[in-house]
């Protein structure tokens, strides 16, 4: 496969365990035409920004735009939360939609869990977080399947286990009066692949790697199943966050008279194939089958040695009307080890020093400095996954992400 063919096929980028490892840091707000690009680093307490309040707020100062950490301020209580409304109570309700054409990696049928919120216009789509099927090690046959069981323990019966995102009772969730939609990651290729018989390296049997094909029909289900929507938020985190990116234009143009918002946590896809070599690239585009937008070239400006990083720059100008977001933390341990796989001509795998992924995420914000409708917030330390890592409400976290996310998804 050539240099320019590999440029032009959908890649990725994938999620391995992560060591607890809280951070601190610091703060600042920078405007830019339309939008706010905040570096925020703040208290991560173990349960990684949730559950007990802010160990303390830092200042950011620093040349580079990215974190540098100067003690700031006394230790600020937790938010006091008031009894839930009584009717956000009541539609605490999920129910598990299948039947409608959306296919496990074990060739199963899978589906989605919807809670749908009596007279809301507003709808947010989660793609869940998990690894990426790369090889027997990564494509494990226990987690090949995800159906109305797996959905009844994993979430609609495990209310604990749902996260920050649809803990719908917090006055302050922004979702909280929203449909909502939970997708699973049963098909472990970032939710990009249109391949129903893959062949995987060490897996004796074929693949179906139909992320991107199940979204077609998900999003053709629910435009008929809530045809009264007037907003979207398209959500991920880890391997969804890559799907979000790697999937917008499947949501965006299934409706065509809304900007949707896109709010990708975790998944800092780098524009350097320095952090995302072209083995690495590789393993994934001959079991995708999945190749860019027609429209690339006369949309997408950046170098091709940048790789899919012009998915940025894409989304930016397909979708001028959009808003975009990404959350990360500055040291992502996942993401670096998952990088590492690239190591040396992927003869290794080596976690990339925190310093290069710290210079890629500021090479990302230089380039969002030509991009008004992307937004970008990182976070101090390792920490992986935000939007369903807590076992609290999202305004149990930092009031400061919430503000993010409340800013990004009222742009």
């Amino acid at each position: 496969m050539s240099g320019r063919e590999t440029d032009r096929l959908i890649e990725a980028a994938f999620d391995v365990p992560l060591p607890t490892a809280p951070g601190i840091g610091e703060l600042t707000n920078r405007a830019r035409r339309r939008r706010r690009v905040r570096h925020s680093v703040m208290a991560l307490a173990a349960v990684a920004i949730v559950g007990a309040g802010l160990a303390g707020a830092l200042q950011l100062q620093g040349d580079s735009g990215l974190p540098v950490a100067t003690p700031l301020v006394d230790p600020v209580d937790p938010p006091v939360v008031d009894a839930p409304p009584e009717e956000i109570q009541r539609v605490e309700e999920w129910v598990w939609v299948d039947d409608i054409g959306m296919t496990a990696r074990d060739g199963t049928d899978t589906g989605y869990v919807l809670r749908e919120f009596p007279d809301a216009t507003s709808l947010v789509i989660y793609l869940d977080e998990g690894s990426i099927c790369l090889d027997a090690n990564t494509c494990p046959a226990s987690t090949a399947g995800f159906g109305l069981e797996r959905a009844r323990q994993e979430f609609i019966e495990n209310p604990d286990g749902r996260g920050a995102l649809f803990d719908l009772t917090g006055p302050d969730n922004p979702f909280s009066a929203w449909h909502a939609v939970f997708v699973p990651n049963s098909t472990h290729d970032l939710y990009s692949g249109q391949n129903p018989s893959a062949n995987i390296p060490g897996v004796t049997t074929p693949q179906a790697l139909v992320g991107a094909t199940n979204l077609e029909a998900l999003v053709a289900d629910l435009t008929l199943r809530l045809p009264e929507v007037d907003r979207v938020v398209f959500a991920g985190s880890g391997a969804g966050g890559f799907g979000v990116l790697l999937n917008y234009a499947t949501v965006a143009d299934a409706y065509p008279d809304i900007a949707v918002t896109a709010l990708i946590d975790s998944a800092f896809l780098p524009l350097s194939n320095d952090l995302l070599p072209a083995c690495l690239l590789n393993q994934v585009t001959t079991a995708w089958r999945r190749s860019l937008p027609d429209d690339w070239d006369a949309l997408v400006t950046v170098p091709t040695s940048q790789r899919l990083g012009g998915l940025y720059e894409y989304a930016s100008n397909r979708y001028p009307e959009a808003s975009f977001g990404l959350l990360s933390t500055v040291h992502d341990a996942e993401l670096r080890a998952a990088l590492g796989r690239g190591t040396d001509a992927c003869t290794r795998a080596e976690p990339i020093p925190e310093a290069v992924y710290e210079a890629g995420l500021r090479d990302l914000d230089a380039h969002f400095e030509a991009l008004p409708n992307w937004e970008i917030l990182v976070v101090a330390g390792t920490h992986h996954g935000f939007l369903r890592s807590a076992e609290r409400p999202l305004t149990e976290r930092s009031q400061e992400i919430v503000d993010w996310i409340d800013d990004l998804i009222n742009a």
